[in-house]
């Protein structure tokens, strides 16, 4: 084989191996493009952040101090003046919604709030804790704090 022959030998090689090379690079671009199209498909595309509704949150007005704020909040009573009658009926009664005193006048205080009889509520409602706040709350509103005002040295401190 003459030097020319080898050289073009070489060449029809070089030749041949780009060229495998190039179907090679063209079928791989295929393969990879139907892939990534097929991929795309499947999978339906979905928010990256998904959206969350804040709800208000319900009111727990199950016991004492939870329905004096409640009730508060209903008569759009102030916030010091609810945190107040929690105060009062803390040093009333402790907020226990059982809690009765006789006094010395022969009147008898009931419930959360201590009621006194002189207001003529009859007894199984001073004793049910959502009705004698309701009626505390009748009270505030038509005359303050005033007929509380025995022991404002325990609630206003």
């Amino acid at each position: 084989m003459t030097r020319l022959e080898k050289i073009e030998k070489a060449k029809n090689h070089q030749l041949n191996c780009f060229l495998g090379a190039a179907v090679m690079g063209f079928l791989a671009g295929v393969i990879l493009a139907t892939t990534l199209l097929r991929a795309k498909r499947e999978i339906p595309e979905k928010p990256a952040v998904q959206e969350v509704k804040a709800e208000e949150p319900k009111r727990f007005c199950g016991d004492p101090i939870s329905y004096i704020r409640c009730k508060g909040e209903d008569l759009g009573v102030s916030n010091q003046n609810i945190m107040t009658m929690i105060r009062i009926a803390r040093c009333e009664s402790g907020l226990r919604e059982n809690a009765y005193n006789k006094n010395r006048n022969g009147t008898i205080d009931g419930g959360v709030f201590q009621i006194n009889s002189i207001h003529k509520v009859p007894l199984k409602y001073v004793f049910d804790y959502e009705y004698n706040i309701d009626y505390a709350y009748k009270l505030f509103l038509s005359q303050g704090f005033g007929p509380w005002s025995a022991s404002k040295r325990c609630w206003n401190k």
